[in-house]
């Protein structure tokens, strides 16, 4: 999905900040213009292909918080990417918090 969207095509690149780790959080977009511009962040929580992160120092892409929520919310309800596992699925801070008790 991410390939098709992104390889051999020119992307920009919106530097919102950098993380206590010096880490650059940026949006992405392809396309020069609006409609033809795809949001990455945007295109891949459509695709139920992202999680919003809702812990401390979370920055939100151009729409915010609640847009990205309800992106998430219309991927789990069509039940689209990651979330027609249900149950099996394990989340990024699930993962996070399994590995790092190993």
């Amino acid at each position: 999905f991410l390939s098709k969207m992104i390889l051999h095509k020119s992307v920009n690149v919106h530097v919102i900040q950098r993380d206590q780790y010096g880490r650059a959080i940026a949006q992405v977009n392809t396309g020069k213009m609006w409609p033809f511009s795809k949001f990455i962040d945007e295109e891949m929580l459509r695709a139920g292909l992202a999680e919003v992160y809702l812990g401390g120092g979370a920055v939100y892409g151009r729409l915010g918080k609640e847009a990205y929520l309800k992106m998430l919310e219309k991927a789990q309800k069509k039940k689209r990417g990651m979330w027609k596992l249900g149950d099996k699925r394990e989340s990024a801070a699930e993962f996070k918090a399994r590995i790092k008790g190993q």
